[in-house]
């Protein structure tokens, strides 16, 4: 495998991400961005993060060496993140287990997962993308935007579900 921004930064925390931009993209750029995304387990956001990431450090880089007057001007506080080195080990989390709801009439007797714990106002906080979306469209947001993975499936992950409960701590102080 080739060398690239993306694996040198490959799941970077990138602080709370609150905007967000809708970009199209050509057939064969869109299916570039989706191949690079699944080869290194990442979702295509997080490539375009990186990418962006990459190229304000290298503006910044020659904004310092030039001190000219640019067009573009970076303050270091603002898009300085921290950087994940590949010989670092990280801790494992403690496994967080998902708070199931009551049974349901479902045949076969199982748990139904509901995401109530990360709802604030009709809203379910989205810990891979970092942003809010309908409730009831939930689901559908992770489909589309995510590969299909269930809500039980992201919110089981200790570090997801750490992501949402701080968002909804969050959200709650703003007082929604």
């Amino acid at each position: 495998m080739r060398d690239s921004y993306i694996r040198k930064y490959k799941r970077p925390n990138f602080g709370l991400l609150t905007r967000q931009y809708n970009v199209k993209l050509s057939e064969d750029m869109a299916d570039q961005l989706e191949a690079l995304a699944k080869e290194l387990n990442v979702t295509p956001p997080e490539v375009i993060r990186i990418l962006l990431y990459e190229e304000f450090q290298v503006l910044r880089k020659e904004e310092a060496a030039e001190d000219t007057q640019g067009y573009l001007k970076i303050s270091k506080d603002t898009y300085e993140y921290p950087k994940i080195s590949s010989d670092i080990k990280l801790k494992e989390a403690p496994q967080a287990r998902p708070q199931p709801s009551k049974p349901t009439s479902r045949s076969g007797g199982g748990r139904r997962f509901d995401t109530k714990r990360w709802q604030v106002s009709g809203e379910t906080a989205c810990p891979l993308c970092n942003s809010w979306h309908s409730s009831s469209n939930f689901s559908r947001h992770l489909k589309r935007h995510h590969g299909g993975i269930s809500s039980e499936e992201v919110f089981s992950n200790p570090d997801h579900a750490a992501i949402a409960d701080k968002m909804v701590e969050q959200r709650k102080k703003a007082g929604y």
